[in-house]
């Protein structure tokens, strides 16, 4: 039946009437006192969904949830969140999924030859996968990025040019995480020269939005004749970016320069793309 009048509804009473809040609530079993390390366990335990939805239950339940998702964030990257600040879809993202904290590029070493990058300029010879390079230093021990590979890509007297393209909007972790933290880009990659012919190569990064605006960082670095054997790291950080970032385009070409026939152009390894999680390095905050 319709009720018409000024009385306030039931609903409105009682959220009118200040709840007590109990500490003891959540730690309470059928009549036995269940010591909060316990519960902590038992939570630890729970699949990542299920988790997330039990810090609904109470205050005392999220209290000990949040400190459990704290610690183990903090281990991972060594942030300065405290757990009233610890943004908690972050923390979920970054610890549960694996492609988030982990190398956003594949077979960075041509271990599955050339399976994920599409080459653009095959010049010269062509661009081959050395199991170990040929004619400069082997890969240096206990990289992380290369995966305990030995292998590289080897180019030519022609350009050698290939790319690989990380859709971000399609993998939805990944779309909040940049999009939302704004975390900084990091990428970077380890070349090579032979130790009798010099060598260029070039390391281009663009950030793509969905309005199709972009940024865009490049990197060039030259080796000479008899000064290029051992391996170095190339770098690029990307620190500011538009929003709403629909892909991320790693380009990298190389070749020799005294035109020599063969594979005596610019070797390359490892390439990294990741992104800086950590507070210090992020904008939203």
């Amino acid at each position: 039946m319709l009720k018409m009048g000024n009385s306030k509804s039931d609903l409105e009473e009682r959220n009118a009437t200040p709840i007590e809040y109990n500490p003891e609530n959540g730690l309470i079993l059928k009549g036995y006192h269940i010591p909060e390390e316990i519960v902590g366990e038992i939570f630890k335990k729970l699949p990542p969904h299920e988790r997330l939805r039990s810090r609904l239950v109470c205050k005392r339940w999220n209290e000990i949830i949040i400190y459990i998702l704290y610690n183990k964030y903090n281990k991972y990257f060594k942030t300065h969140y405290t757990p009233e600040t610890l943004p908690v879809d972050l923390c979920y993202i970054t610890l549960f999924s694996k492609r988030i904290r982990q190398n956003l590029l594949k077979n960075v070493n041509g271990e599955e030859s050339f399976k994920y990058w599409k080459i653009l300029a095959n010049g010269g010879d062509g661009i081959v996968v050395e199991d170990l390079p040929y004619g400069s230093d082997e890969l240096p021990e206990g990289v992380e990025e290369f995966n305990g590979n030995t292998s590289c890509f080897a180019t030519s007297y022609g350009l050698g040019h290939k790319e690989q393209v990380i859709m971000v909007s399609k993998d939805k972790h990944l779309s909040h995480v940049i999009n939302m933290y704004k975390p900084h880009i990091y990428v970077s990659e380890w070349v090579a020269a032979r130790f009798d012919c010099g060598a260029k190569y070039s390391m281009v990064v663009k950030i793509v939005c969905k309005n199709k605006e972009f940024v865009e960082e490049r990197l060039v670095h030259r080796e000479e004749q008899w000064l290029g054997r051992a391996w170095s790291k190339k770098e690029i950080i990307i620190k500011k970016y538009p929003d709403d970032v629909e892909k991320i385009i790693f380009r990298h070409s190389a070749q020799d320069t005294q035109f020599w026939k063969g594979h005596y152009g610019m070797k390359m390894a490892g390439a990294v793309i990741k992104l800086l999680i950590d507070p210090a390095h992020t904008t939203n905050e």
